[in-house]
C-alpha cells in the first residue's frame, strides 16, 4: 500500500509557490492571504458554496432517520444482535426507505427521527435482489419527505452529499462528487449504481445520496473498504439510482414485494468487438442468447436477434432492456430489432417475473407460535363458560384471544391475551373460522391492513393488523 511521505526539502516546494517560501514571514502571510482571497473570488459560485450547502443540508436533515435493528442471528442457537443503519422518509404518511440488508432477520426495527422521537417500524416489503426495503411508522403528524431527482440526469463530476448514521455514531454528512454512473457490480438485473467518493461507511446503508439542490439521486448501499477487517471508506462508494428506487417503492407499496415485469429472454450487451465482427454500423444494443418457451417473447423474438431500441430510445446495454420491462406488466413494449441484417419493429407484452414473490430462502420462517392465517393469534370460541369467567353481558359476541405470539403481527398491533375480537372490517365476528377467513380474504385482495374492533379489559378500541408483516425467526430445520 502506497504511503504519503512528509518532506522538508525546499526542492519539493511547487514552482508557483516557491517565491513565497523565500520571503519574510510577514510578507509570506500577506501573500498567502491574498492568494486565498483571489482564488476564492475566481472560483464560480465559491463565495456562496458553503452557506448554500449548509442550508440545503439543514432542509434535508428532517427527512433522514437512524435505524436500530434487533435481529436474529443465523447461528443454530438463534441468538439476537443489534445493528445500525440509515434511511429516509419518502412519504409524509410515515413510509421510510432503507436497504434490505439493514433489516435482514429483524424482529424489531426502531426509527429515530431527526428531532429525537422514536418509533417502532413495520416492514412493508423488500426487493431483496436490489437491496431495498420499505418501512412504515405511525406518526401523529405528517413527516417531511425527501424529494427525488431524476438520476438519469446525474452527471459525472456533479457534487453530492451522503447523509447517514455511520458506525451508529449519529447523523453525519460527507461530501464528494459522482465518480461514475451505471456501474455494474453483478448483483442483479437492476445494477446501474452511482459511484461516489463521498465517504460511505458501515451504517450509511440506506441513507440518501443527495445533489446540490437537496434532491435524492441515490440510496447508499455499498462501499469498497480498506485492508483492515473493519476498514472504512476509501472513496469507492455506491448508491442505487433514485429512478430504480422510485419504481420499486411503488411496487412494494402496492403488492408487498417488487412485482416486476419480465421478457423471458437472456442476452448480452453488444460490444464494439461484436459489432465489428458482424459488420454492424450500430455500436450499442443487446444480442439475445435464448428466448424462453414459457415467456412472453416466445414467437416474437429469436436467439441472435439484436435489440437496437426500446420504446424509441437507443438501447445501451442488456440491463436497459431488462429494466424497460420492470414496470410494464401487461403493457406492450415496442422494440426495434435487427434480424438477419433487416431492421423490424416488434411488440412484446411483459408478464410478471417468475419467483419475484418473496421466499424463505434465508432460513427464516414466521414464528412457530404464529399459526397459519392467524398472524400470531391463538383463538377460542367465546362460549358461556368463558363469558361467565369474564363477566360479559349477554349481547357481547366475538372470538376470545387465548394467546399472542411474542414476535408476531398481532403483538405489534397491540393485541393481548384476554382480548375479544368483535369485528373485522366492521363486520361482526362469531367464530375462529370467521377470523381466519376474513383475514385471508383481505390479504388475497391486496390489503395491507385489517381493521379490528377489540374489547380489551372492558374498554373498546380499534386496532390495525398488518397483513404482510414479516417477523422472522430462526428455523434450525432449514
Amino acid at each position: 500500500m502506497a504511503s504519503i511521505k512528509k518532506t522538508t526539502s525546499p526542492h519539493n516546494v511547487c514552482s508557483w509557490c516557491r517565491p513565497i517560501a523565500e520571503r519574510s514571514i510577514g510578507a509570506r502571510v500577506r501573500a498567502i492571504l491574498f492568494a486565498l482571497v483571489a482564488t476564492t473570488t475566481l472560483l464560480p459560485g465559491a463565495a456562496h458554496a458553503g452557506p448554500s450547502a449548509s442550508e440545503m443540508i439543514e432542509r434535508m436533515l428532517p427527512s433522514v432517520v437512524r435505524i436500530t435493528v434487533h435481529a436474529l442471528t443465523s447461528s443454530a442457537e438463534g441468538g439476537a444482535e443489534e445493528s445500525f443503519g440509515s434511511g429516509f422518509v419518502v412519504d409524509p404518511k410515515g413510509y421510510i426507505l432503507t436497504n434490505q440488508h439493514v433489516v435482514d432477520r429483524a424482529y424489531e426495527i426502531i426509527i429515530t427521527l431527526n428531532d429525537g422521537t422514536i418509533h417502532h417500524a413495520k416492514l412493508v416489503g423488500t426487493a431483496d435482489d436490489v437491496d431495498l426495503a420499505l418501512l412504515k411508522i405511525e406518526s401523529h403528524h405528517p413527516l417531511k419527505a425527501a424529494n427525488f431527482a431524476d438520476s438519469n440526469e446525474t452527471k459525472i463530476g456533479e457534487e453530492v452529499f451522503a447523509i447517514g448514521n455511520p458506525f451508529g455514531i449519529g447523523t453525519t454528512v460527507t461530501r464528494g462528487i459522482v465518480s461514475a454512473i451505471n456501474r455494474d457490480l453483478s448483483r442483479s438485473t437492476f445494477d446501474s449504481y452511482i459511484q461516489t467518493d463521498a465517504a460511505i461507511n458501515r451504517g450509511n446503508s440506506g441513507g440518501p445520496l443527495v445533489n446540490g439542490n437537496g434532491e435524492v439521486v441515490g440510496i447508499s448501499t455499498a462501499y469498497y473498504r480498506g485492508t483492515a477487517e473493519k476498514g472504512g471508506s476509501i472513496g469507492l462508494g455506491f448508491a442505487i439510482p433514485s429512478t430504480v428506487a422510485k419504481t420499486l417503492i411503488d411496487l412494494i407499496r402496492q403488492y408487498g414485494y417488487p412485482r416486476v415485469g419480465w421478457l423471458g429472454v437472456d442476452g448480452q450487451t453488444l460490444t464494439a468487438e461484436m459489432a465489428s465482427a458482424l459488420g454492424l454500423d450500430h455500436k450499442t444494443g443487446a444480442i439475445l442468447i435464448s428466448v424462453r418457451a414459457d415467456g412472453p417473447s416466445f414467437g416474437a423474438l429469436q436467439p441472435e436477434d439484436i435489440i437496437l431500441e426500446v420504446e424509441g430510445e437507443k438501447l445501451l446495454d442488456m440491463r436497459m432492456l431488462q429494466r424497460a420491462a420492470v414496470g410494464s406488466i401487461g403493457r406492450p413494449v415496442r422494440l426495434k430489432i435487427l434480424r438477419q441484417a433487416l431492421e423490424r419493429q416488434v411488440v412484446v407484452t411483459p408478464t410478471e417475473r417468475p419467483l419475484s414473490r418473496p421466499s424463505n430462502a434465508k432460513a427464516l420462517r414466521p414464528a412457530a407460535s404464529a399459526k397459519a392465517g392467524t398472524f400470531g393469534l391463538t383463538l377460542s370460541l367465546l362460549d358461556e363458560r368463558k363469558r361467565s369467567e369474564l363477566n360479559l353481558p349477554g349481547n357481547v359476541t366475538g372470538v376470545y384471544i387465548a394467546n399472542v405470539a411474542t414476535i408476531s403481527a398481532a403483538a405489534e398491533a397491540g393485541l393481548s391475551k384476554g382480548d375479544i375480537i368483535e369485528s373485522i372490517q366492521l363486520q361482526t365476528i362469531r367464530t375462529e373460522g370467521d377470523v381466519t377467513a376474513a383475514l385471508a380474504t383481505l390479504k388475497e385482495t391486496g390489503r395491507d391492513f385489517a381493521l379490528l374492533r377489540v374489547r380489551s379489559r372492558d374498554k373498546m378500541k380499534f386496532v390495525t393488523l398488518h397483513l404482510i408483516w414479516q417477523g422472522p425467526t430462526h428455523d434450525p430445520n432449514n
